[in-house]
């Protein structure tokens, strides 16, 4: 990868902001945390060296240690064990850390979530068609830039890590009852709201609903509904600046066609990415969309 962004490091604060924002309620069990928090460091070293890491990071105790003493980390002692969580505040905190290294988690992320959400195997080379399709897009947000060696390399560690089966050809998740599935959910969700922020978009485009003076507006209003109702946290998720960004970097790489009154043409290429959201986007989150975006 080569980009300004690229030069990040990495700290324990981010590494817990990237797991805990990645859960439904900014909590996990004792051994969740601990399992995923040693994926991430495993995932740092393995794609951009250790030097990557800041030295108060050395396992995932360590990490746990740091935030509890800077306070940002909670704990509540169940019957069951130890559940470790964030409170409100540190939460939207979090947000911030999570978004300076993302970029170094997005190839992983996309990847998981081209794959945790689907029944059936899907093919490498069908894999790498949606990736080339969503990747652009994802660069210009995140300042960075993929290359096919990167998304080989990010494929491999998600196969090492045993997160995904690979036969062949063939890429599938592991088995839903699997301890690896949960921490390939989890991984997935870095980039959830980023790809189902564009998709909101996207379907409004398709459905021909809204021209270019107002798409953007219906947009964040819709992620701001959605977000509040499914507990996505980041302001991200439904910021106005960045809908106008993304219906730019559409228009600027002929994706759309903008007339002068502001009626809005989707090319072929829009349609294919909005089909391939089907097995990107959660079914939850992604009928909740459609149903916003639908026509009253």
């Amino acid at each position: 990868m080569c980009a300004i962004n690229d030069a990040a490091t990495v700290n324990a604060v981010n590494l817990a902001a990237l797991v805990f924002l990645g859960t439904a309620r900014q909590s996990l069990d004792e051994e969740t945390l601990k399992e995923q928090l040693e994926l991430y460091i495993n995932l740092v070293k393995n794609l951009y060296g250790s030097e990557t890491l800041t030295n108060n990071v050395e396992d995932a105790n360590s990490i746990i240690l740091r935030l509890t003493s800077l306070g940002l980390l909670k704990m509540d002692l169940e019957e069951f064990g130890q559940v470790f969580y964030l409170e409100p505040f540190s939460a939207i905190l979090m947000t911030w850390y999570q978004n300076n290294v993302i970029h170094l988690f997005c190839l992983p992320s996309l990847i998981a979530n081209l794959i945790a959400n689907r029944r059936l195997p899907i093919k490498k080379s069908k894999l790498f068609e949606i990736l080339n399709l969503i990747l652009p897009y994802m660069e210009r947000e995140l300042s960075t830039q993929f290359d096919l060696n990167d998304t080989e390399k990010a494929l491999s560690f998600l196969v090492d890590e045993g997160l995904i089966d690979l036969y062949e050809d063939s890429i599938k998740a592991p088995d839903r009852s699997k301890p690896r599935f949960r921490n390939l959910r989890l991984i997935s969700r870095i980039m959830s709201p980023t790809v189902e922020r564009m998709f909101i978009i996207l379907d409004l485009i398709v459905k021909e609903k809204y021209q270019a003076d107002t798409i953007t507006l219906a947009a964040k209003n819709i992620g701001q509904k959605i977000g509040r109702l499914y507990g996505i946290n980041s302001p991200d998720f439904y910021d106005l600046s960045l809908f106008d960004n993304f219906l730019k970097e559409l228009s600027d790489r002929k994706a759309i066609i903008i007339s002068k009154d502001g009626v809005i043409t989707a090319s072929p290429l829009i349609n294919d990415i909005v089909r391939h959201a089907e097995g990107v986007i959660s079914t939850e989150i992604r009928q909740a969309i459609l149903q916003e975006a639908s026509p009253r």
